[in-house]
């Protein structure tokens, strides 16, 4: 994960850069097929819709990530229309590293509700941008969300319940706050300089024959 990259930084400038245009912005980021849960996020700001219709009424959702796996986009855009949010959801091409970055910074919210996830990259660069994640509990997500200190991490997949989470974050500009300011700083252990320092330990370890360099016991 790239931190000179994926930094925090002005929401009203990140948005005007990406020309997103919106009161509450929730992001997804990904391949949009089932294991990485795009109807889920769909469903989700249709529950958000019925439980809170003031919130969803400022709420638009944007997904960088072109369908794969076999699916296709009007799988989803089809989704949207028969659940009522079409016109609150835009899909859109991935975009390189450095617009992504701004698309974070734009963002109030980054849903990430994978079936499997092995690392999760882009809790990470989420977090990395100083932004709350609202994640499955799954993989790699586990470890890269610390749920109720820098995101919220859900195992059921009930779209209501999801809904509630998310209504929570966007209506508290406070706890999103909090949450992606620690989520920064917690991000900071998932970078490519900080494994390769552990990768090195481990090795130095494994070389001293089990032992912690530097120590005798």
């Amino acid at each position: 994960m790239r931190a000179d990259i994926f930094t925090p930084g002005d929401q009203a400038e990140a948005r005007s850069r990406v020309g997103v245009d919106a009161d509450l912005l929730v992001l997804g980021v990904g391949r949009m097929q089932r294991v990485k849960g795009t109807d889920l996020a769909i469903e989700t700001l249709a529950s958000l819709r019925a439980l809170r219709p003031d919130l969803a009424s400022r709420t638009r959702m944007v997904q960088l990530g072109a369908a794969s796996g076999g699916a296709h986009d009007s799988v989803y855009t089809e989704l949207a229309e028969r659940l009522g949010v079409a016109e609150v959801l835009e899909i859109r091409e991935p975009v390189p590293a450095e617009e992504l970055a701004d698309w974070y910074r734009a963002a109030d919210v980054v849903i990430v509700p994978s079936r499997s996830e092995s690392f999760g990259f882009v809790a990470a660069e989420a977090s990395a941008a100083g932004r709350a994640v609202l994640a499955s509990r799954v993989g790699g997500l586990e470890v890269i969300v610390d749920s109720g200190a820098t995101g919220i991490l859900l195992a059921k997949r009930d779209h209501r319940l999801w809904a509630e989470e998310l209504a929570r974050l966007l209506d508290d500009a406070g706890l999103r706050d909090r949450l992606g300011r620690a989520a920064h700083k917690r991000a900071q252990r998932f970078t490519w300089q900080a494994c390769a320092e552990k990768v090195m330990e481990a090795l130095t370890v494994a070389r001293a024959g089990g032992k912690p360099a530097g120590r005798n016991e």
